[in-house]
């Protein structure tokens, strides 16, 4: 048992490699995803995967600094950080193996951020960065809970390896933090845990489990149902589904369970992506054409990374996953016009608005060097638009020069509030009463004068 009154976690950081079919863009690619589990009445058990992907371009060695930690998002605290440092060695012409990784850790309620920057050769040249945030919530409770849904590159029933990092359940559980699936790798496995089942009722005491693919338009494209008796207070339940069918696209995992004794149902999603060029629909013969008459047709590579990083301030997890996986000009192009294709659907001309913003915050708050659009001030103008009013505050002998900007519409109202503390007209956001921003309480400190 683990007190109230010294706040625990246990931090363990286990570094391996396996083999993972996959490509990458030059240089390092990191992937990040966590699963919650169950622990106990005060601490949640939270596993971190992430994969580490070097490009075939390297040298024949690469070194590899990799700086992970949690964070205590409600008071932006350290709680736990470790330095790993990683060898990529190139074997002639092949791709160097990547590198999957496992975190666990011990946590208890509450909302936390995780970190991961990549640095190569030089631990002070950053490379690559990923961050997502984890809710904690207790899983001890009256009602049926479920863990996450962890979905996996393979699951090795009655293992014999008890020693190895993946070993759970007597079984080796093969995270895929990339939660990107192709035809070399085509069984999507999935993990989860069943928590606070009613072992007393002998009446019914059964449980009815479903779990089906769908893809974005909501139709679910494969299904499993069968029923489970309780005769435990937890269970595991694992299993795979062929997705070799499966057109390209975003699809999610549903497991859900229903208790049809207490009438009472629940479940969890997990997002996932499969690149198949080989199966093609009719709606996507229909829509190829559409792909030769759009700006993306014709972009070399690295114009389509430059339009993707521009969009990337509106793209989820595994958006950018998928994207970063991508080694051809081919499919960063056609996903970018998927991409766009999903969110014009939603907001007609949302595209054409969008990219309208990143050329007017090229144009406009560019300084000391950086292009526009990759500043706070423009990325905050590209993803809100034009603020409904603003306040300059110029350079004084105490103060640094600062701008508040304030979107009454959003939110109920908020403000974004940029300084310029080094005076070199580069603004940048230390604050913002937005709840998915930054948010500073002392962001006095940032323009007073030292």
């Amino acid at each position: 048992m683990i007190s109230n009154s010294i706040f625990k976690y246990i931090v363990i950081f286990i570094l391996i490699s396996i083999p993972i079919s996959g490509s990458s863009q030059n240089g390092i690619n990191l992937f990040l995803d966590y699963a919650r589990f169950r622990y106990d009445e005060e601490v949640s058990y939270l596993e971190i995967y992430y994969l580490i992907n070097a490009a075939t371009e390297m040298e024949k060695e690469e070194k590899v600094y990799l700086d992970l930690k949690i964070v205590d998002a409600q008071n932006d605290s350290l709680l736990a950080t470790q330095e790993l440092q990683v060898s990529f060695n190139k074997d002639q012409e092949e791709s160097p193996s990547p590198k999957l990784g496992l975190v666990k850790a011990l946590l208890p309620e509450g909302q936390y951020t995780l970190k991961m920057l990549g640095y190569v050769n030089e631990p002070t040249q950053r490379l690559d960065t990923v961050s997502m945030n984890a809710n904690i919530k207790a899983f001890i409770q009256e009602k049926i809970m479920l863990s996450d849904v962890e979905l996996c590159s393979n699951i090795i029933p009655n293992s014999k390896r008890t020693d190895d990092v993946f070993y759970k359940n007597t079984m080796e559980v093969i995270p895929n933090p990339t939660g990107i699936y192709t035809m070399q790798n085509p069984r999507l496995y999935y993990y989860v845990e069943m928590y606070n089942l009613d072992t007393e009722d002998t009446n019914n005491g059964g449980l009815q489990i479903e779990i089906v693919i769908a893809d974005e338009t909501g139709q679910i494209r494969s299904k499993k149902n069968y029923d489970r008796h309780q005769r435990t207070e937890s269970l595991v339940e694992k299993g795979a589904f062929d997705i070799s069918k499966l057109e390209s696209g975003l699809y999610a995992l549903i497991f859900a369970v229903t208790d049809t004794s207490a009438n009472y149902s629940v479940y969890r999603r997990s997002q996932f992506y499969v690149d198949n060029p080989d199966v093609v629909t009719i709606e996507e013969e229909n829509i190829d054409q559409k792909f030769m008459q759009s700006r993306y047709f014709r972009m070399d590579s690295e114009e389509a990374d430059q339009y993707f990083a521009q969009a990337s301030y509106i793209a989820n997890k595994e958006e950018i996953n998928i994207y970063n996986s991508l080694a051809d000009a081919e499919g960063k192009k056609r996903f970018l016009f998927e991409f766009w294709q999903r969110r014009n659907r939603e907001n007609p001309g949302y595209e054409d608005n969008y990219y309208e913003r990143v050329e007017y915050a090229s144009e406009r708050f560019g300084s000391s060097g950086m292009e526009g659009w990759k500043t706070d001030m423009g990325r905050v103008y590209i993803v809100y638009g034009e603020p409904d009013q603003k306040e300059r505050k110029p350079n004084t002998p105490s103060t640094n020069p600062y701008e508040v900007w304030y979107y009454y519409d959003i939110q109920g109202g908020v403000e974004f509030d940029f300084v310029d503390d080094l005076g070199f007209g580069q603004y940048k956001l230390v604050n913002s009463t937005h709840r998915n921003e930054i948010q500073e309480k002392e962001w006095v400190n940032w323009y007073v004068k030292k």
